[in-house]
């Protein structure tokens, strides 16, 4: 029997994107709601998040498609000069009107969707309440075990979050054991959970020997990105009737882009990075974010796994690599 374990940070995703082709990835995880696991914990984080996260991709996205009301100066303008500056400063006041009555629709449209998901009856929430159908709460056990793996420092979790990570962690052991579950699979953005290398996950060793005392024979699948994971759960499972690798593959490319994960830090919030573009990106804990250019994979790799973030960034990244604000 097998079991799929989504953390929240891989669902708002969903919130965070203009992407179309991610529609298709809420549409194959309803094809295998029967073995995603769900806890009440993983729908309130989304829930609570979800306004927010919308909230700041539109502040993104208007700012790539506003265009600035930009003129040449007239007064350098002389007739043998092949432009005619009095033309183009028209053309471009036009197109300026233009594209403020736009923005103008474009607020009324995210305004819109705002309302909505405020109200859980947007497309996507709709999607996500008939993915997280079988919901599981949890019992007094499971709250005193949470509470004492919190104080105890054991992950998943950060040390400054309330209680929440940790108790659909114990929920996920406990169901992997009732059901006798023989493989799973984990996507997850979270740091808590896993060490890159060379753009392979692996395991942290506390979470490894928790779920294999459970089951020493329990086959594990540890993912960054959701359609890497669906396409292992597809190849593994041929009567899954998901979309073809190829059309996962290519999807995968949109998601990708500038995935960040949350990390433990005194002042970074989470940490993405391109591999085509070499771009590493970082967010930090005050809600600025910054993109830095020409950064090898092993300084982002060296990122994420370091004890202290932050001292690392300082010494490996600060001033080094050229940056911008976004």
């Amino acid at each position: 029997m097998s079991c799929v374990f989504i953390d929240a940070n891989i669902y708002l995703r969903f919130f965070d994107s203009n992407q179309k082709e991610f529609k298709k990835l809420l549409e194959e995880l309803e094809k295998i709601k029967t073995k995603i696991f769900v806890t009440r914990q993983l729908v309130s984080e989304v829930n609570r998040n979800k306004l927010d996260v919308f909230a700041s991709s539109i502040v993104n996205y208007t700012a790539d498609v506003k265009i600035k009301k930009v003129l040449i100066p007239e007064h350098f303008h002389q007739e043998h000069h092949k432009i005619d500056v009095l033309d183009w400063n028209n053309n471009r006041i036009e197109l300026y009107s233009s594209n403020s009555k736009l923005m103008e629709s474009l607020d009324l449209f995210f305004d819109e969707n705002l309302k909505e998901i405020s109200k859980s009856s947007d497309a996507v929430s709709q999607k996500l309440k008939s993915i997280f159908f079988n919901v599981l709460d949890p019992d007094e056990d499971v709250i005193t075990l949470s509470k004492i793996r919190k104080e105890l420092g054991n992950p998943p979790g950060k040390k400054n979050d309330p209680l929440g990570d940790q108790i659909s962690w114990e929920q996920f052991k406990k169901n992997v054991k009732d059901k006798n579950i023989n493989e799973i699979w984990i996507v997850s953005n979270d740091a808590d959970f896993f060490t890159i290398y060379n753009k392979r996950l692996h395991l942290n060793p506390f979470l490894m020997d928790e779920l294999l005392s459970i089951n020493d024979s329990l086959k594990i699948n540890l993912f960054q990105s959701l359609t890497d994971g669906l396409k292992d759960y597809a190849q593994k499972n041929p009567d899954a009737s998901l979309i073809s690798s190829d059309e996962l593959e290519a999807i995968g490319v949109e998601e990708k882009k500038f995935t960040r994960t949350s990390v433990s830090s005194s002042n970074i919030a989470s940490i993405g990075y391109d591999v085509n573009s070499l771009t590493l990106e970082l967010e930090f804990l005050n809600g600025d974010a910054y993109q830095y250019f020409d950064v090898p994979q092993h300084i982002y790799e060296g990122l994420l796994n370091a004890g202290s973030h932050s001292q690392y960034f300082a010494q490996n990244i600060k001033g080094i690599y050229r940056y911008s604000k976004i």
